[in-house]
């Protein structure tokens, strides 16, 4: 069920990204779980939970004439969470940030979903020394599945550790 629940919210990110709108602020107090459908896709029917992804105050459109306008005023500025963010965001470089980074923090709602816990212990960190860690260190090792002793998919971590990739 979180498995089919995370390809919904992807699935709302590949839309936002195909008009061109890159989020910048992924996570998981962004996206809201709706137990309730009031929709009749047959969705509802296989018990996966409805998402919406909330909160496009930090989004970026793409566009070549209005991108101008966003990197002329968020130049130099770390915006968004910073658990969530990716290397090249948490740098505070927009020329650098694209859909790639909405695919880092996809990953890390990923790890966060299987393992109930972050990729990187940033508690009681600095913003340098958690810039630094999230630009660096590895992720820590996925190990088992929330709370149990089975081991994760061999394919599913690829995909984790693949969104978490350090170079876009």
């Amino acid at each position: 069920e979180l498995l089919l629940m995370f390809h919904k919210i992807c699935d709302g990110v590949a839309y936002a990204h195909q008009r061109g709108v890159i989020h910048r602020d992924l996570k998981p107090a962004n996206i809201i779980v709706q137990r309730e459908s009031s929709r009749s896709d047959g969705d509802s029917a296989s018990g996966v939970p409805d998402v919406k992804i909330l909160d496009f105050g930090l989004a970026r459109i793409t566009d070549a004439d209005l991108a101008q306008v966003s990197v002329d005023t968020d130049a130099g500025r770390i915006q968004g969470s910073v658990p969530y963010m990716s290397p090249e965001q948490v740098r505070g470089n927009p020329d650098e940030i694209d859909a790639r980074t909405d695919v880092y923090s996809l990953g890390v709602i990923l790890y966060e979903l299987l393992t109930r816990r972050l990729p990187y212990e940033l508690t009681n960190r600095s913003l340098n020394e958690a810039a630094r860690i999230i630009c660096e260190q590895p992720p820590a090792e996925l190990g088992t599945l929330t709370g149990g002793s089975k081991r994760l998919d061999r394919d599913l971590r690829t995909i984790v550790f693949k969104a978490l990739e350090k170079e876009p």
